[in-house]
């Protein structure tokens, strides 16, 4: 584990002065553009003598520790810029990490966790915080925040259904696409009150319930593609199958699918004959299924057998 260093009491007067001309002048500065970008006063709550301690002996840091912290400052700003852009995490984004950082503030400290390879971010009693690995002080300083959305799913509130990693996922992903999906389906079976549901929220505790899948580092940001391409797959299955010519398969599925309900689940074992995932039909929903184990994987079995349910 890393070996946590005390603040020094004092610094070398080439590094308060490095400080004295580059950081105090510069701090309000960059406060003001973070504040901008927030949206609401955000402050830097950095102590450079805390961070000025894991420099190099005569490194370029041990130095220049005051403009070290500026290129982190500025680095992570310009990257909450990039993340706030539309077509990105947008305003959601924004008022996601508002809430999450409810503390409003952003600093600079050391990985006590022993987790970060050179640089990376984690939220802290609601601060936001640009870690550093102890013996890579200023090493990759522009990359601190590119695994921001796994720092707020980490810190969120626990006892909200999705995951923020999860909510963007779906938005990214099973939003932009569902209208498109629905069509081709309903288009197959010639049927427009067709109803997609991907029961996000019972997949979603089902995998976070899954030690399998839980121990993989971004298993939740996954579930919105994931999903996407069963029922992109399960179209493609009818339309291979050419249901839009037949009507006889048309009027066997609405037979046995009076709602035209299609319907996505976790279950603990497939049924007999079932390899990864599979479709089945009970109470008139047509079911696609896999264990939480292995969802995502083999997606195109998920239709393979929808002539045989009919």
């Amino acid at each position: 584990m890393p070996t946590v260093i005390p603040p020094a009491d004092k610094l070398p007067l080439i590094a308060r002065k490095n400080l004295r001309d580059t950081w105090e002048p510069k701090k309000p500065e960059l406060e003001a553009e973070l504040s901008q970008v927030m949206g609401v006063p955000w402050k830097l709550d950095i102590n450079p003598n805390a961070i000025w301690v894991y420099a190099q002996a005569d490194s370029w840091e041990s130095k220049n520790i005051g403009t070290r912290i500026i290129s982190y400052l500025e680095s992570a700003i310009l990257s909450i810029k990039t993340w706030f852009e539309p077509g990105n995490h947008g305003d959601g984004g924004r008022e996601e990490m508002n809430k999450v950082c409810s503390k409003h503030a952003l600093t600079i400290a050391m990985d006590e966790s022993g987790k970060i390879r050179t640089c990376g971010c984690d939220v802290k009693d609601g601060v936001l915080r640009i870690l550093f690995n102890e013996k890579y002080l200023g090493m990759d300083h522009y990359s601190a925040l590119s695994d921001l959305e796994r720092a707020l799913s980490d810190a969120a509130d626990t006892s909200l259904p999705l995951s923020y990693a999860a909510r963007i996922s779906i938005q990214k992903y099973w939003e932009t696409s569902e209208t498109d999906i629905e069509a081709r389906i309903s288009k197959a079976l010639q049927n427009p009150a067709i109803k997609l549901t991907p029961n996000f929220e019972e997949v979603y505790a089902a995998l976070k319930a899954e030690p399998a899948v839980t121990k993989n580092d971004g298993w939740d940001a996954n579930i919105g593609g994931a999903m996407r391409e069963y029922f992109e797959r399960f179209a493609w299955h009818l339309e291979d199958k050419k249901f839009g010519e037949d009507e006889m398969l048309r009027e066997g599925f609405e037979e046995v699918v009076p709602e035209g309900e299609i319907k996505f689940r976790i279950v603990k074992e497939l049924a007999p004959g079932g390899h990864i995932c599979q479709s089945v039909i009970e109470d008139g929903i047509l079911y696609m299924q896999s264990t939480a184990k292995y969802f995502g994987y083999d997606s195109s079995n998920v239709g393979t057998n929808i002539i045989d349910l009919l």
